[in-house]
């Protein structure tokens, strides 16, 4: 079983150090893959994630720190060669969203702002954009969410594009939809029961990703 205790930082100059802040449903196969080819993983969360407890790993350290805190962050030490915004607002309301997605992902940038040599890498979704006529949306498509949420996502990319444009933030946007996979997969299921619903003409193709293929993305 691994430690309680908060990781102490030691440097190991031939290993790779990947932070993955929020060791949830994607965040942990990223670690654990990671892990597996060799690179040290510091996992961020307020609490023991349980896949460390079922499935410990050498190369996986549990850093204890909750991201809307900055202070509870300041232990973690050393730098990384990329950075993984995993963290989830429990399926709360915009201010929950804000609560992590603005503030906790402010406290994050800022605490490795000149200590990544590679990327940063924020997991946001297709929720930012607002097009529902069974229009081909990509990446060029303008953001204009249609929730409350989707606004708060909006404005935590942006906080990632400003730092990106001023300072050379290595900041990179994943967006991502309809996460289903072991363990989840509602939508999923009943798509293949039959029973869900496609608005008409019943022609428009739904956007889903699976677990798997976005931890390796």
């Amino acid at each position: 079983m691994p430690s309680m205790e908060p990781m102490k930082h030691q440097e190991n100059k031939g290993m790779k150090r990947v932070l993955v802040a929020g060791y949830g449903y994607i965040g942990s196969l990223v670690g654990h893959l990671l892990a597996e080819d060799g690179i040290e993983v510091v996992a961020v969360s307020r609490t023991m994630p349980g896949v460390l407890l079922r499935q410990p790993h050498p190369n996986v350290h549990w850093f204890p720190a909750d991201l809307t805190c900055r202070d509870s962050l300041s232990g973690l030490k050393g730098d990384f060669d990329h950075a993984l915004f995993a963290a989830s607002s429990s399926r709360g309301g915009a201010d929950d969203y804000r609560h992590i997605y603005c503030n906790g992902l402010d406290n994050l940038m800022t605490l490795l702002n000149g200590r990544l040599s590679q990327s940063f890498i924020y997991l946001s979704s297709t929720g930012v954009y607002g097009q529902n006529e069974g229009e081909w949306v990509d990446e060029t498509m303008p953001v204009q969410p249609k929730s409350e949420t989707g606004q708060v996502l909006v404005e935590a990319e942006k906080k990632i594009i400003h730092r990106y444009q001023s300072n050379a933030f290595p900041g990179m946007i994943l967006r991502l939809s309809g996460i289903y996979g072991p363990g989840r997969g509602y939508a999923w299921k009943r798509i293949q029961q039959g029973n869900a619903v496609i608005e008409a003409p019943g022609e428009r193709w739904v956007n889903m990703i699976h677990r798997d293929d976005a931890a390796r993305a």
